[in-house]
């Protein structure tokens, strides 16, 4: 099976608002794109290429962006899941599991033209919540502009999800799983909640933040702390999945201060610095085993439900 995200914005009737389009979806159990032109249903890539690349009325950017976002329809079978959020009301996200009807099984009506969804699935539809309840790999996909596209390393974690949200409704179709792993917590843990989780481990370690140096939009590094005695500051930076090379960071600080990195991927390059700490899973790991009570709910979140047996 495979996972998805759908940026749900159709360019629908103005009658119509984001939340009429989402009652709409979900009443009738259904998710897609528009690229309404492309009517297609012989399920053959090259032959739905060939098709798009003859719509006169598109352009070379809309024939390969219409050509994407139809042919990622086309590609979901059943038992697939959907992550998605609607328009104007992206804060809220959404879990939908693909159902019988498939692309090429799809008929168009009149309702479906005014909200310009022409090409789509059938699928169940659940809410999730804010982005807090969404695994920050999902989160972060939707900052692609691609309506439609696929993610890795998040089968498993959507998959458990969906069984919790559904475990009231018996006539949803349930997953048969594996268990949880640490990899999947820091696949799941959002952006924020990875910053903070440092930052609080570093506060036990004695560091102080000072508050007027947060979020502060060209900063180099998540914040500046101090130690306790007062002796030199620190400066740590988090990230998810990419390189951090001490040599990148650990110049521009003051002789006798402490650069502090994260990185999901634990990938430091080869340098050493005596001034660069590179922070390990294994640590976090470490601290919040010992000390579950100072987690936020955000991350109890993902703590609880990966970690519960």
């Amino acid at each position: 099976m495979n996972i998805w995200r759908i940026n749900l914005k159709p360019d629908m009737n103005p009658k119509y608002n984001y939340d009429d389009l989402l009652n709409y979806c979900m009443k009738n159990n259904i998710i897609g794109v528009g690229w309404k032109a492309i009517d297609i249903k012989d399920d053959d890539e090259s032959k739905l290429w060939e098709f798009i690349n003859n719509i006169s009325t598109y352009s070379a950017k809309e024939k390969t962006s219409g050509f994407k976002a139809v042919n990622a329809i086309r590609k979901m079978q059943e038992g697939d899941l959907i992550w998605t959020r609607v328009g104007g009301r992206a804060s809220e996200y959404y879990l939908c599991r693909v159902d019988k009807k498939l692309w090429k099984d799809r008929e168009m009506n009149n309702d479906l033209e005014e909200f310009d969804i022409g090409n789509f699935v059938s699928a169940k539809w659940i809410k999730v919540g804010n982005e807090d309840k969404v695994p920050g790999k999902v989160v972060n996909s939707f900052c692609v502009g691609s309506t439609v596209q696929s993610i890795c390393d998040v089968e498993l974690i959507s998959k458990y999800i969906w069984n919790n949200l559904t475990k009231e409704k018996s006539k949803y179709h349930k997953y048969d799983l594996n268990n949880l792993s640490k990899d999947d917590f820091w696949m799941s843990i959002g952006s924020e909640e990875l910053e903070c989780l440092v930052l609080l481990y570093l506060q036990t370690k004695g560091y102080y933040i000072y508050s007027s140096t947060l979020k502060r939009s060209s900063a180099q590094f998540e914040t500046v702390m101090v130690y306790k005695d007062g002796s030199h500051k620190a400066y740590p930076q988090v990230k998810r999945q990419t390189q951090l090379k001490p040599s990148d960071y650990i110049e521009n600080v003051e002789k006798g201060d402490k650069v502090f990195l994260f990185t999901t991927s634990e990938d430091y390059g080869d340098e050493i610095r005596d001034n660069a700490i590179c922070i390990t899973k294994k640590e976090l790991e470490k601290f919040i085993k010992n000390n579950y009570g100072l987690m936020p709910n955000n991350i109890k979140y993902w703590l609880d439900m990966i970690f519960e047996k």
